[in-house]
């Protein structure tokens, strides 16, 4: 059928509403277009920003856990110390001990006595000499433990030598100290 138009000037009406509405239509598509590079763009941006975060963070960790590393071998070396500082005050404690023990067989040891072995071990002292009587060996087994650092003395043995003097062995054990290993 053929088309008859009548009015000519609702053609070209027609016309400028359609190019209206396609500009419209046009400008939503480009605009839409450009938000989503825009958005696209951004969220480039972001994840870029995340991404060095993320790597910044992770050196922070490395650092912090070489510096953990770091404080748990300091940490490990000074208990090593404290023990051995330990160690050594006991040592000392114990020399100390002894040390105030032979003051004490010194002081107490009669003149006619002489001392020829004296041994410490495992807080048991052996005490063996030559005097010339027996009140001077019962003398210094009475006079030892007086100041403490002896538990009461036990004469084990006296035996008389062919030059007239007397062969003595004591022993006793160290008041306030245990056995050592």
């Amino acid at each position: 059928m053929l088309r008859v138009n009548l009015l000519p000037w609702r053609q070209r009406h027609c016309h400028r509403r359609y190019g209206f509405w396609r500009r419209w239509l046009f400008i939503g598509v480009a605009s839409e277009t450009a938000l989503l590079l825009l958005w696209g763009w951004l969220l480039q941006q972001h994840e870029q920003r995340l991404a060095w975060r993320l790597s910044t963070l992770s050196a922070y960790q490395v650092a912090l856990q070489a510096q953990v590393a770091k404080v748990n071998t300091l940490k490990l070396a000074y208990q090593q110390a404290e023990q051995l500082n330990q160690q050594n005050r006991q040592r000392f404690q114990r020399s100390l001990h002894y040390i105030q023990l032979l003051a004490n067989v010194a002081q107490t040891m009669p003149d006619g006595l002489w001392a020829t072995r004296l041994s410490l071990h495992n807080a048991e002292l052996s005490l063996g000499g030559r005097g010339a009587s027996y009140q001077d060996i019962l003398a210094l087994s009475a006079a030892l433990p007086e100041d403490g650092t002896v538990s009461p003395v036990q004469l084990r043995e006296v035996k008389q030598l062919a030059s007239a003097d007397l062969q003595f062995s004591l022993s006793a054990r160290l008041s306030g100290q245990e056995e050592a290993s």
